[in-house]
């Protein structure tokens, strides 16, 4: 190693010296002992501590991100039950099905067209000409206010009476017996058609429980009534078969009534 000589080295303790620091090899100071007092009395300044040199970064090494924090937004869809896959054709065909139940829905206060509503247009069209808009009677029998009722106490017996018509009994008397004022006559007051070529043994029935229910006011068990209904409004969405004048006529003969035994 090159020696540092020795008036430079002098040089520098003097100015070591007029700075008033120690310098070593002078009295009552070593390589490490304590400065002594400066000039004027004053406490020798300490020496200043050497800087710490930076640590170095590695290279590459990054600081690591900040974690991203959601906002209460975004975390609540993310939390958010999703729609799962199998339902989504159920979605998808929710709009039809909305379409077609809306055109099943009937209006608000819309009358429900029921088997008596249907009797009562069946009996405008082929009845009211001659037995009157409410069944008071003209041309024909009146049938109001219990009059059919006395004349037919057996139901089946008024189905055969419309479909077969007067003219086949012409001058013979019919219905109840014991009738109060007497049996009716057939054609007493004019030939009555029968329409068993016209209509079928539903419409028919049709007519004769509104004549019985709604014009002679005939009064049914609750239960019995609304099974009378259910069973003609099931047989109305049917086909109506022909009506068998031969068949009703022997079971009126044998006292028999399937017309309303067959809705107990």
């Amino acid at each position: 190693m090159t020696e540092i000589p020795d008036h430079l080295l002098e040089r520098t303790r003097a100015r070591r010296r007029a700075l008033g620091l120690p310098v070593a090899g002078d009295d009552g100071g070593g390589a490490g002992g304590d400065a002594g007092p400066a000039p004027g009395g004053a406490p020798a300044p300490s020496a200043p501590a050497p800087m710490k040199s930076p640590v170095p970064i590695p290279a590459g090494d990054a600081a690591p991100d900040a974690p991203v924090v959601d906002s209460p937004q975004v975390a609540a869809h993310k939390a958010r039950k999703k729609v799962p896959v199998w339902a989504m054709p159920v979605v998808a065909a929710l709009p039809i099905w909305a379409f077609i139940y809306a055109g099943t829905v009937q209006e608000p206060g819309a009358p429900a067209i029921g088997p008596l509503e249907v009797g009562a247009t069946l009996y405008d069209v082929n009845c009211a000409a001659c037995h009157g808009g409410g069944g008071e009677g003209g041309a024909g029998y009146a049938l109001d206010h219990g009059e059919v009722i006395a004349t037919f106490p057996n139901a089946t017996e008024q189905v055969l009476h419309v479909a077969r018509g007067s003219s086949p009994i012409a001058g013979e008397p019919y219905g109840d017996p014991d009738r109060a004022g007497g049996q009716r006559v057939a054609g007493d007051l004019g030939a009555m058609p029968g329409f068993a070529s016209s209509l079928t043994d539903i419409e028919i029935e049709l007519i004769v429980w509104y004549e019985r229910i709604t014009l002679a006011g005939e009064e049914l068990e609750p239960a019995q009534l609304a099974t009378v209904l259910e069973d003609l409004q099931h047989r109305m969405e049917t086909v109506g078969q022909e009506v068998d004048i031969e068949d009703l006529a022997e079971k009126v003969a044998n006292g028999e009534n399937p017309v309303l035994e067959g809705h107990a």
